[in-house]
């Protein structure tokens, strides 16, 4: 008895495109595998510059923090010497508003003190004036009244 297994004949065209397709296929796939492998190592790489960004971010931020916080300090300090600035100058104006009122008080006492001076050169002038006289009337010996003469020559 003869064995049929096939019943129809295989086509020849149709069992060298099905070899074609699938050596498309199996090159497809290496190729394809190899552009996969490929894009996931290039997404790891992308994975750990995200990360060191982020890293280079949370850095920068913390160190933006402290300088923003050491900005607000100086700008403290500076508020707080420019206060005390407005309050030297305040001072200074007080000492020399001080100062000038000091040396006003000295023009007038010694204006004072030189017209004391002059007024005891006049008392003492008038003072040398009256001794000269009282000694010319205690000196004379004309003098009518020998009482009041003698009692003004006593008290020299």
């Amino acid at each position: 008895m003869e064995k049929r297994v096939l019943k129809r004949k295989l086509n020849p065209f149709l069992l060298i495109t099905t070899v074609l397709v699938l050596a498309i296929l199996a090159g497809s796939s290496v190729f394809y595998q190899t552009e996969l492998s490929d894009i996931v190592s290039e997404k790891k790489n992308l994975t750990n510059e995200v990360e060191n960004k982020s890293k280079q971010v949370e850095r920068l931020t913390n160190r933006n923090q402290n300088l923003t916080s050491q900005l607000n300090s100086s700008r403290n300090t500076v508020l707080t010497l420019e206060e005390d600035i407005r309050q030297k100058d305040q001072e200074i104006d007080n000492l020399i508003q001080s100062k000038e009122d000091l040396r006003s008080e000295l023009e007038s006492a010694e204006e004072e003190n030189t017209q004391l001076e002059n007024s005891l050169s006049q008392l003492e002038a008038n003072l040398e004036d009256l001794n000269n006289t009282l000694n010319a009337l205690c000196s004379n010996d004309n003098v009518t009244d020998v009482e009041t003469a003698e009692a003004l020559c006593d008290v020299r």
